[in-house]
């Protein structure tokens, strides 16, 4: 049978139980200590409904769990929502909103970029708990709750808030909902439905009646402590979580030079089919699909180096798995490199829909950081479980090295109560997706990194992201993260410039956080064509000298060259060394290096005669009095990109930021870099897009996402009201 055309994950994002971040969720998988928390209060409190259940229900598996922090607050205009669309929103929705844009932005995708492209969503959803609360609300009853009663619009509501054009749809197959979802988006980039598909799961628990219901099946734990494979596990503790995963076909990945995390060479479904009872796992049919996996893919037990397991700490059900994987992977195994097991449920509870998403997340941190975590808790294997030599449930953490004509190759298992059965064949990229060695920007050249939010909260969040992220690194942003946080993220409302020479400098000013300025602007500012005008210092060049260090640096030396190949021909020494020719050939400098840059400016302030020297030069409006100028108010009246050498005090405007460099910028220095960056951040600061790709090369990189400036945001459904009746007299 054909090998299934191979897909990339380019792009991971997740909010667990304990961990934010991809990074959050390392640091917790090798902390290896579970911490199931208090239920909180906007899930529910055991104490005020357990009268409204039969008895018998352990208290303890209703009180404690795994559930994501600050699930209560949203930021709502990120997505374009008013407070109170948001606060009816289904939580679900809203993670996976969240989630998906840092999914997005580790892919180096500007989410901003994809409307109207053909985009899939397809998610692992398996429960609305808000949907009941909210269609209890009789009394706030209107046209959109019914919304909320579909696991569809999970999705629905992503493609909606990022006009994705390509298929949309949930997934439902309980605990394996969010394999089945990934296999569902593997297969349609596999037959060219689209090109890029967001997949994973959510799960949100808002309600105790599911896990009443699986503590009287004996699923639950009744001691509120997950031990997958030990002898002491006695079920699952509920949990909550959503991961996010984005998908494309890997010959495109690596054509495009995205960020590869590991790659999916298969995906498998399968059903138990009958068995004694409707919910109890079959060994047999987890058997079959793994020799289907294998077959499918040419490959040996002994190809495949780990399994996360599914392992919900049930002592028959994780005997049944246990045997099913030990009599097909582990057989013919060398008992010195034997099928490593781990197991995640332990640390973040079962997160049902999102279970199998979760376990994608472990294995590509695993692949990237070269180790498998251990099962957290693991003390003495259940003895239901018959040891076999090729088999080692990891107690302890053990290093995943790369090996040279070795893939590092690892299996996601993945079921459900209904019988539904998944999995997932993962595997290192390839060495193809390592970008390639390329001589770094010499040490003393200017950085320059542009960042971007929608509030000053989310831009205070983001800054604070970046040094934890250099912390825990213990080194400073190199040259690719520079590069990817000023190409790859969407230009947000909210901005600040760090400038810098050489990476330690630039370090150092981010802890200093002294960053060039930031500008709050308004949609329709943004919208808008704003009056810019640059002071008289950049185009004074009152010497020879100031322009050669104006081009002495990598940077103003690109772009003085790409000026020169648009002119046609360099100009001639006479013409440098004559004041006026001088002053028109470096206003044609900055007219084209601007429009290299995206910035078109629409008018030059310049007498007839003193035009600067460029070809497609905007025209040129005669040079007005200092008196004129602050009614001047732009071509038919509207704000536009001005420039020109005029006197700052002339331009000074509410809708004219004067910018520009300061006066003798270009007599000191080795260069002119770090002026012409300057003048930059000003631009971008002020609401300008500034093209970076232009002056910016490196490979993409993951490097912190955009945060949310989030705020209190929670559904609470208003008192029942009593029901009156009129009763006939008699």
């Amino acid at each position: 049978m054909p090998t299934p055309e191979p897909i990339a994950v380019i792009g991971l994002a997740c909010r667990f139980p304990g961990a934010a971040t991809p990074d959050e969720f390392w640091r917790l998988l090798r902390r290896g200590e579970p911490a199931p928390t208090p239920v909180p209060a906007s899930r529910w409190q055991w104490a005020a409904v357990a009268d409204e259940f039969p008895p018998g229900v352990p208290a303890r598996a209703l009180t404690r769990g795994h559930f994501v922090e600050g699930l209560e607050g949203f930021d709502p205009g990120f997505f374009g929502m008013a407070d109170g669309e948001a606060r009816r929103l289904d939580p679900q929705q809203r993670l996976v909103l969240e989630v998906a844009w840092e999914a997005l932005e580790s892919a180096c995708l500007r989410p901003t970029e994809l409307g109207g492209s053909f985009t899939g969503v397809i998610l692992g959803v398996g429960h609305v708990d808000h949907a009941a609360k909210v269609l209890a609300d009789r009394a706030g009853c209107d046209g959109r709750i019914g919304l909320l009663a579909y696991e569809c619009i999970v999705a629905n509501r992503l493609s909606h808030a990022l006009d994705l054009k390509g298929p949309s749809y949930a997934v439902n197959a309980a605990c394996a909902s969010s394999t089945h979802a990934i296999h569902a988006a593997c297969q349609s980039l596999r037959a060219g439905e689209c090109d890029l598909m967001l997949s994973g799961g959510v799960n949100v628990k808002l309600l105790p009646d599911e896990t009443v219901s699986c503590t009287f099946a004996h699923w639950a734990s009744p001691t509120g402590e997950c031990r997958s494979f030990d002898a002491r596990g006695d079920g699952f503790v509920c949990g909550e979580g959503c991961g996010v995963v984005v998908l494309k076909r890997l010959a495109d990945a690596l054509r495009d030079g995205d960020p590869v995390w590991g790659v999916l060479r298969d995906t498998v479904l399968g059903h138990n089919g009958t068995t004694s009872t409707f919910s109890w796992p079959s060994g047999n049919a987890q058997r079959d699909l793994l020799r289907r996996l294998l077959a499918r893919n040419g490959l040996a037990p002994a190809d495949v180096d780990a399994l996360e397991a599914h392992g919900t700490a049930g002592a028959m059900s994780d005997r049944i798995e246990a045997s099913a994987f030990a009599d097909v992977l582990g057989a013919g195994r060398d008992a010195a490199a034997p099928l490593q097991v781990g197991c995640l449920k332990p640390l973040v509870g079962h997160l049902e829909a999102a279970s199998g998403v979760a376990g994608l997340a472990k294995m590509l941190l695993a692949l990237r950081h070269e180790s498998l975590p251990r099962i957290a808790g693991l003390e003495a294997l259940n003895p239901a479980i018959r040891p076999h030599p090729g088999v080692r449930f990891l107690a302890d953490d053990e290093a995943w090295p790369r090996r040279a004509g070795r893939v590092r190759r690892a299996v996601v298992s993945n079921f459900s109560f209904g019988g539904a059965n998944g999995l997932l064949l993962v595997e290192e990229a390839p060495a193809a997706a390592q970008p390639p060695a390329r001589g770094a920007p010499p040490a003393h050249a200017v950085r320059v990194l542009p960042l971007h939010a929608r509030s000053d909260g989310g831009l205070a969040a983001l800054h604070e992201r970046l040094l934890d992220h250099l912390d825990a690194r213990g080194a400073e942003l190199d040259d690719d993260e520079v590069h990817t946080l000023a190409v790859h993220r969407a230009p947000l409302r909210r901005r600040a410039v760090w400038i810098a020479r050489g990476t330690a400098d630039l370090g150092a000013a981010l802890r200093d956080a002294a960053f060039a300025r930031t500008t709050d602007l308004s949609p329709a500012a943004l919208g808008a064509e704003r009056v810019l005008a640059l002071a008289p210092a950049t185009f004074g060049m009152g010497s020879a000298g100031e322009l050669a260090r104006l081009v002495a640096g990598p940077l103003g030396g690109a772009l003085w060259a790409e000026w020169i190949a648009a002119r046609g021909a360099a100009p001639t020494p006479d013409a440098l060394a004559d004041d006026a020719s001088r002053r028109r050939l470096v206003g044609g400098f900055w007219v084209h290096a601007l429009a290299r840059l995206g910035l078109r400016p629409h008018a030059l302030l310049a007498a007839e005669d003193a035009a600067p020297d460029a070809p497609c030069a905007p025209p040129v409006l005669a040079l007005p009095s200092a008196a004129a100028m602050p009614a001047w108010s732009g071509q038919a009246g509207r704000p536009a990109l001005v420039i020109g050498a005029l006197p700052v005090a002339s331009l000074a405007r509410g809708d004219a930021p004067a910018l520009g460099v300061d006066a003798g910028a270009f007599e000191d220095g080795p260069d002119g870099d770090l002026a012409i960056a300057q003048l930059l951040a000003r631009l971008h600061a002020a609401g300008c897009d500034i093209a970076w790709q232009r002056i910016s090369q490196g490979a993409k990189r993951p490097v912190p996402a955009a945060p949310f400036d989030r705020r209190p945001l929670w559904f609470t459904p208003a008192p029942r009201r009593t029901a009156t009746r009129a009763v006939a007299d008699s």
